[in-house]
């Protein structure tokens, strides 16, 4: 219980006091990857596989779940369902169950250390700020061609692994998949040295019409990577007492299991996380 109204007095104090950052972009193109990460070594079977985004910008770059957009068409979609059946007072109708997808995004601005990362929990929108720290590359003149466009050779060491890129200067936007970025193009593939966390190419296209709007939300609390460790782990330690006592959205509700034990998320034991220590 101290923990959580410590972590709400940190975020009633961050909301009053946030600088709200701006970020008004369009994207030029669009690069998808299929993230590996194996986050168990005893067990190599273990591995999480997400199909990712990179919306690249002049100013900003936007990486997020692929399935992001559709998921949020498919929630709208549901919510008028939801409204219809109100006003014909079906109160038999039965929408279908939308499975969630990961709404984390992160915003990278070019040739700049910013780091922003959105979450949402518990009903609630959380800007996560962050830099990223300077990455030295090592550029080799091998080359190479992926999904038709020409790429270059680069190896980097950053937060404890060694990751060999591969980069395609003509798409000159100094960006990547995740918190990689900083060579003379567009990161299409990037490996770590034990094939532990891979970022794949899958895909290239050139900007939409209308173009991805890169922006933040409206409305959303401003926190750092510390203090958001801090919400998580009050959170993950009481759902129910967090979201009754969460200032932000008084209207969450929780599942309660038999026994009125509060259901927590069952997390996968991680002895392998993307992040090392250094060595």
């Amino acid at each position: 219980m101290r923990t959580i109204s410590t972590v709400f007095a940190v975020l009633l104090f961050l909301t009053k006091s946030a600088a709200q950052f701006k970020i008004d972009d369009n994207a030029l193109y669009k690069v998808t990857y299929i993230a590996k990460h194996f986050y168990d070594t005893t067990d190599l079977t273990k591995v999480r596989i997400d199909s990712m985004s990179l919306y690249a910008g002049k100013k900003y770059s936007l990486y997020r779940n692929a399935g992001y957009e559709e998921y949020l068409i498919r929630q709208e979609k549901r919510k008028q369902e939801i409204i219809n059946a109100r006003i014909a007072n079906d109160i038999n109708g039965r929408q279908a169950m939308i499975l969630p997808v990961s709404q984390t995004e992160m915003f990278k601005k070019s040739n700049a250390g910013e780091f922003l990362v959105k979450e949402i929990l518990a009903g609630n929108t959380y800007i996560i700020t962050d830099t990223i720290p300077f990455i030295k590359w090592d550029i080799y003149d091998e080359a190479k061609k992926i999904g038709g466009l020409n790429c270059q050779k680069a190896i980097c060491r950053y937060k404890g692994r060694s990751y060999t890129a591969w980069f395609c200067p003509d798409l000159p936007l100094r960006t990547g998949p995740w918190a990689l970025g900083g060579l003379p193009g567009t990161i299409l593939e990037a490996i770590d040295s034990k094939n532990h966390v891979l970022f794949l190419f899958a895909g290239y296209e050139e900007a939409a019409s209308p173009a991805v709007l890169i922006t933040l939300p409206e409305k959303y609390t401003t926190t750092t990577k510390k203090d958001w460790d801090k919400i998580v782990a009050a959170y993950l330690a009481d759902p129910i007492q967090f979201s009754n006592s969460n200032p932000h959205n008084p209207n969450v509700t929780s599942i309660i299991m038999p026994g009125g034990v509060s259901q927590r998320p069952k997390r996968p034991v991680i002895n392998n996380p993307i992040i090392l220590p250094e060595k």
